[in-house]
């Protein structure tokens, strides 16, 4: 590891503990986070990730070469784009690559899935509106992916907010 590395853990080591003492000087320590370096290296591990797990299982690994589609990959992670056209790209990348099949219905997102699994009555007008009445919930409702997520949340939160307030965090949540 070089020096700069090794100064900059101990920076953030420092200020994490002077936010936990109350002492920090905001002026004191200044971290600029670079996204591109963090996004190559984040790149890089998942292709050794990858690189591991086809040397470790074979059957998986395909016709053409890996050095080809991680180039291919690359490129596309690196394109400003709006979200629904790099969606589009991926979706391209991965069906010429036969690494999914378009017809997966897990592939596409109905923002509207939750809602039409746990409610009975659900109808896109009705349940658009600000308030709903009325409404019927399905006999298995504890059984549902929704009721788990907000479990889930809950659970977090609360976790969250204790480990903030451990380390000397005030955040209203």
């Amino acid at each position: 590891m070089d020096v700069s590395k090794k100064t900059r853990k101990a920076e953030i080591g420092n200020s994490a503990d002077s936010v936990r003492n109350g002492s920090m000087n905001t002026d004191a320590v200044k971290v600029t986070a670079k996204n591109k370096e963090r996004f190559n290296r984040a790149f890089i591990n998942i292709k050794a990730y990858l690189e591991r797990y086809l040397k470790n299982n074979p059957d998986y690994k395909g016709e053409s070469s890996p050095e080809e589609n991680y180039l291919e990959f690359f490129s596309i992670l690196k394109i400003k784009a709006s979200n629904e056209k790099k969606i589009k790209m991926w979706q391209n990348f991965m069906q010429r690559k036969n690494l999914y099949d378009n017809r997966d219905s897990a592939l596409s997102y109905d923002k509207e899935q939750w809602l039409k699994e746990v409610f009975i009555d659900y109808t896109k007008k009705k349940y658009s509106r600000r308030i709903i009445t009325d409404a019927q919930l399905i006999a298995e409702f504890e059984n549902t992916s929704w009721f788990r997520f907000v479990k889930s949340v809950k659970w977090y939160k609360s976790v969250l907010h204790e480990v903030l307030k451990d380390n000397g965090l005030n955040i209203p949540l």
